[in-house]
């Protein structure tokens, strides 16, 4: 997944100015709450409904939640001061954010236009707090 060019350009200045990445772990909790907020919603980062699928049709229930081991797999980690990740290791998560093998696309991992506002505002808080100390 790729960071989004606007949010790039934030989270530049704020390592460049602290050592410490203070709003890393707050705005990886934020993009995972919004992820398995849209998941559940059935909509992509776009805003773009997923296509209800023909068993989750059938049997009344959510799509992609079969189980729900996809779902309950999606995680964040800060990795380092500069990356964090939120993300599945179920292995047949790309075929249903891709579309694979006859898998329809439905997209459930990216940034929304408000994540990106939210972590901006959560980096630049941040930000302020270190010109600041």
């Amino acid at each position: 997944m790729t960071v989004p060019d606007k949010l790039r350009a934030t989270l530049t200045r704020y390592f460049t100015l602290s050592a410490e990445a203070n709003g890393m772990d707050e705005a990886v909790k934020a993009l995972l709450k919004s992820t398995k907020t849209r998941f559940m919603r059935e909509i992509t980062p776009a805003g773009t409904a997923w296509r209800q699928s023909a068993a989750a049709m059938f049997e009344q229930r959510n799509t992609l939640f079969d189980s729900g081991t996809l779902f309950r797999s999606l995680s964040a980690s800060v990795l380092s001061k500069n990356q964090a990740e939120v993300g599945t290791n179920v292995p047949y998560a790309p075929e249903h954010q891709r579309g694979a093998n006859g898998q329809v696309a439905r997209p459930f991992l990216g940034f929304s236009e408000q994540d990106v506002k939210d972590i901006t505002i959560i980096f630049s808080k941040a930000f302020q707090k270190a010109l600041n100390s």
